[in-house]
């Protein structure tokens, strides 16, 4: 393009690519307009070409398009002087992602002689010259069968040593090292036997040492019979798209695993299209690449389980309703399907709009189903790539731009974290802070900066919180995470989770990353659980008290019924003629009365202990606990009618010993027997023929490391339809007769409180209850 802003020439290459017809007229403003109707983002690269244009640019501009199609094409803009172009012009050359030439047909005059002189030989000056005139070290050049070069022109940087006259009349082999030489020697002669063009890069080292990498299409010089009798190349500079390259691939994957190290999934949307994720993501949805998910689900919202109260995809416009909940200081949740667990977890979804000048979001699911602590959090990344922008600065400006994109998603991610994140100085004042942080403080985070961490405590919390960071001077490691009840500023009462770790900030000094989580909700959460499991072992506790006075009405009927004889004849003794036969009645009635007090005595004090809870846990023997309940249901179970039977299997010499709650056990034994009573009972009320005795057989085997109970009964069996819910809470078989209550508490007792397991199937017969409780250790009678 000339001074007066006309196009001079348009080679083939540059028609192509911008589908324009190479004698078109054109000028500046309407090629740059012809330009941008091809670009996905136009108005930048209009702006900057006009702008350089108006200003009668001097110096070079270079950047990278991207056309509608997909096709990426390196451009640059130089000033040029040549007795072509007295008045100066400028060359504007582009640069298309594996482009090459094509085949080059010649005279049959074909050789050295071709460039010699003539009108090719001004059109090659020319080129020569605009080659000249580029930023970039591009050459032209032929070489002939041999692999001598012939013509060499453009331009050389000083550092590789290399001149046109270094090349002229020279092979291959004299001009590059042996390695480089091999390279071309191999694309030379698929060149010459394929008679088709070949892109390939290389690299050769300058005289002091510094790499050159170099991009070269070789495309036949071809005779009237098409037969190639030589070849012409055309060698550019791409030493620092290498480095370009080279940059971009460590910050890509500087910024992947910062993505990675988040506990959360975490999704980039571009609209509503699924730009990029996380590990954590991939490893929830069982997938190894993001393709993989998307081959699975068509669309993210697919992947959302459909329940009441939880954004799901037929919400439709969901991204508005995630918007519209934000809008309206709502909370957002979701369902999804956990494959590693076969279970739904229960997430709350947020969201943060990148700064990017694009349709870009973050989204963040934060599983609450557990809410457990993080094991490693982020540390201080803001600050990090800072420093690293720092020392980029003298870099080129787009790996520039990219760190800039890179460090505003990071600081998004920083900001949409729940878990409070505070940087602390060797004083303990606060140096950073994030937004959680100050949502758990009550307090802005300019309000925050500067003043010590203690002062968004009161009373002795605040005492408590400095001496602890006084002890984490002295300590290399992190510290954490504890379990705190805080006294906030304000008065408020919180339960957090915190931990303190060294942090190496880069200035010198010694500070502290304090992490803090809010866990007053689950908490509360978790008392009032307990208290309700509590309540419902008492409610089981007085239905097994209920069950007991039967039991103890029953074994006491006859010794009252034997006290109440014998008082009579202790009368009738009193009332007739004394004597030593009659004395020694009274004294006989009288010894039999005691004894039949000390069995309702004993029996009360069987009760007593069953009723009394356990306040710790202790080893005690499997078997003793089960044949004291069998010794209280005996009496009752031989008015039902029914023998039990007992196999207790152990090496010898060893205890069956079983480490837990021994009072809670026997009311899991005391629940398992009576319902193996009542299934007898009901079995028969119901006319049912059972072959044999009526017996429930009770057997303790060792495992090697538990010890296994198995309780079966001839009861007819748990309906099939009852046999996974049969300890879910207030399930029962009973009907009206039973509270549902007992086999659940049993299952809290045997794995919640002694760390066993508990189950139910069905043998042939009836039932059977299988309980593994951890061995406690072996000793020796």
């Amino acid at each position: 393009m000339d001074r007066q802003g006309r196009v001079a020439l348009v080679n083939a290459m540059a028609a192509r690519l911008w589908q324009v017809a190479p004698d078109t007229a054109l000028d500046i403003s309407s090629l740059t307009q012809l330009m941008a109707s091809q670009l996905e983002s136009p108005e930048p690269f209009v702006e900057a070409v006009l702008s350089y244009f108006s200003s009668s640019g001097q110096q070079e501009i270079a950047g990278q398009l991207r056309q509608v199609c997909g096709r990426k094409i390196h451009h640059a803009i130089t000033a040029i002087h040549d007795e072509c172009f007295p008045e100066g012009a400028w060359l504007w050359s582009f640069l298309p992602q594996e482009e090459a030439p094509a085949a080059v047909p010649v005279p049959a005059e074909s050789g050295a002689s071709l460039f010699a002189d003539g009108e090719i030989t001004r059109d090659l000056n020319a080129v020569g010259s605009l080659m000249e005139a580029l930023a970039e070290m591009v050459f032209f050049y032929t070489l002939d069968r041999t692999m001598y070069f012939g013509n060499v022109m453009g331009r050389f940087a000083p550092e590789t040593r290399l001149s046109p006259g270094h090349f002229f009349a020279r092979s291959i082999w004299q001009i590059f090292p042996h390695k480089t030489a091999r390279i071309h020697e191999q694309v030379n002669r698929e060149v010459l036997q394929e008679a088709t063009t070949k892109v390939f890069e290389w690299c050769m080292s300058g005289g002091d040492g510094q790499e050159f990498w170099f991009r070269s299409s070789h495309a036949p010089l071809l005779d009237a019979g098409g037969q190639a009798v030589g070849i012409v190349g055309i060698s550019m500079d791409i030493t620092r798209l290498k480095s370009l390259e080279e940059n971009t691939r460590e910050q890509t994957t500087y910024i992947r695993n910062i993505l990675n190290f988040q506990a959360n999934l975490i999704v980039v949307m571009e609209g509503s299209r699924l730009k990029t994720c996380n590990k954590a993501f991939l490893d929830f949805f069982h997938c190894e690449t993001k393709e993989e998910f998307l081959q699975r689900n068509q669309s993210l919202e697919q992947v959302f389980v459909e329940e009441e109260g939880y954004l799901s995809a037929r919400d439709g416009q969901w991204l508005l309703r995630l918007m519209e909940n934000r809008q309206r200081a709502q909370e957002t949740r979701v369902l999804l399907y956990d494959m590693r667990r076969g279970e739904n977890r229960h997430f709350l979804l947020d969201f943060r709009i990148m700064p990017t000048g694009i349709d870009e979001m973050v989204l963040t699911f934060t599983d609450i189903t557990e809410l457990e602590e993080y094991h490693r959090l982020l540390q201080d990344i803001n600050a990090y790539l800072e420093i690293k922008v720092q020392q980029r600065t003298s870099k080129l400006q787009q790996v520039n731009d990219l760190l800039q994109t890179r460090e505003k998603l990071v600081h998004t991610i920083f900001e949409t974290i729940h878990v409070g994140i505070v940087v602390l100085d060797e004083g303990g004042s606060i140096v950073q802070s994030n937004s959680a942080f100050g949502r758990i403080c009550s307090l802005g985070t300019d309000e925050l900066a500067g003043k010590p961490f203690e002062e968004c405590l009161r009373g002795r919390s605040r005492r408590s919180a400095r001496r602890m960071f006084n002890r984490s001077l002295t300590r290399s490691q992190v510290q954490g995470p504890y379990h705190w009840k805080v006294q906030r500023h304000d008065g408020a009462q919180l339960r957090v989770l915190f931990s303190l770790s060294p942090l190496a900030y880069g200035s010198g000094q010694d500070y502290r990353l304090l992490t803090i989580t809010d866990i007053t909700r689950r908490h509360a959460m978790e008392e009032r659980a307990r208290y309700q499991e509590q309540m419902l072992i008492q409610q089981s506790r007085m239905a097994d008290m209920g069950e007991m006075i039967g039991v103890i009405a029953h074994q006491w009927k006859q010794p009252l019924n034997s006290i109440a004889l014998l008082a009579q004849t202790i009368s009738l003794l009193f009332d007739g003629q004394p004597g030593e036969y009659s004395r020694q009645r009274i004294a006989d009635s009288l010894q039999n009365i005691l004894e039949q007090v000390r069995f309702m005595a004993d029996t009360i004090e069987d009760f007593r202990d069953f009723l009394t809870p356990s306040k710790e846990k202790v080893n005690f023997p499997l078997d003793v606990a089960v044949a004291s309940i069998l010794h209280i249901l005996a009496p009752q179970l031989q008015l039902s009618g029914i023998t039990p039977h007992t196999s207790f299997q152990s090496t010898a010499g060893e205890l069956m010993l079983a480490h837990g709650y021994p009072n809670e056990f026997k009311q899991v034994i005391l629940n398992i027997l009576v319902n193996a009573r009542d299934a007898i009972e009901q079995a028969r009320s119901n006319g049912q023929q059972l072959q044999g005795e009526h017996s429930i057989d009770i057997a303790i085997e060792p495992l090697p490391e538990h010890w296994q109970l198995a309780i079966s009964d001839t009861g007819g069996g748990i309906p099939p339809q009852m046999l996974e819910k049969i300890f879910e809470p207030y399930m029962t078989t009973k009907g009206d007769q039973g509270t549902g209550i007992g086999l659940s508490m049993s299952r809290t007792i045997i794995e919640d409180h002694m760390g066993g397991s508990i189950e139910a199937t069905n043998w042939e017969k009836g039932a059977r209850i299988l309980i593994q409780l951890p061995r406690a250790g072996k000793s020796s009678l």
